[in-house]
């Protein structure tokens, strides 16, 4: 792919979308078209190899926490 977009995240903010992320492609009610799929499932692939701590025990307390660090001002 020649054209690429770049996004800058907050870590809070790249684990909060990696969440939703996640749900979405988890859920059994699968309401996107196939193209979207695959794009979110690369989406997740690639905030996955980013954010090691998806795999730690306490991955739900760290969302929690990256929540509540944005809703506080918007910003992390």
């Amino acid at each position: 792919m020649a054209d690429s977009v770049m996004l800058a995240l907050s870590m809070e903010e790249a684990l909060v979308l990696y969440d939703l992320i996640a749900r979405i492609n988890d859920s059994e009610a699968q309401a996107v078209e196939s193209v979207e799929q695959r794009v979110l499932w690369d989406l997740e692939s690639q905030l996955e190899s980013r954010l090691p701590m998806v795999f730690d025990a306490d991955y739900s307390e760290r969302v929690r926490e990256a929540r509540d660090t944005i809703g506080q001002d918007g910003k992390p």
